[in-house]
């Protein structure tokens, strides 16, 4: 957890992604290794064949190592790597609690529950549930109304948020100021 007076930061567990790093590592040189071995092709093809595996592993290998999630005081972004980005309006929030279900790993939408899994691991999640279900581009428009993912320090994530919601002002239906 890293703390800003305007944002708190919460890491995920990373060890799924340094797992995927090598392995997408692994395959770009054995791969290479291979048409380089057995084929004769244009250089052209070969460098646009490495160029797409290196920026396959920038974006899903390595860019969620240098993200986190993030609190702010009105919202929760929720970010993994550079393909993955959505902000949740607190006032959205239905419940937040601890979640110790079944689980799938990366970025799931599960239809028949209507559940968004943005998990790297199968510790720490947590579920928020919304108020309404809400459209996700990166899962192809679909929309959800819960929402898994984890964090390294769920308590500490539970606190802060848990204060950041209670730190709303109650709406008044009725009365002069309505």
């Amino acid at each position: 957890m890293k703390a800003n007076a305007r944002r708190i930061e919460f890491r995920y567990a990373k060890i799924y992604f340094y797992s995927r790093a090598f392995l997408m590592s692994l395959f770009m040189i054995t791969a290479l290794a291979i048409f380089g071995q057995g084929f004769e092709i244009p250089t052209i093809w070969s460098v646009s064949f490495a160029l797409i595996i290196i920026m396959t592993l920038l974006i899903f290998g390595i860019s969620p190592l240098l993200t986190t999630h993030w609190l702010t005081r009105t919202r929760l972004v929720l970010r993994r790597g550079w393909y993955f980005r959505t902000i949740i309006p607190l006032n959205d929030i239905t419940s937040i609690q601890a979640y110790d279900g079944e689980s799938r790993l990366g970025l799931n939408l599960s239809l028949h529950s209507s559940t968004l899994f943005v998990t790297s691991s199968r510790v720490d999640l947590v579920n928020i549930k919304l108020k309404k279900p809400r459209r996700f581009i990166q899962m192809f428009g679909l929309a959800a109304k819960n929402v898994i993912f984890n964090v390294e320090e769920r308590e500490k994530f539970l606190n802060a948020i848990n204060e950041r919601l209670g730190s709303f002002s109650p709406i008044e239906t009725k009365g002069p100021d309505a």
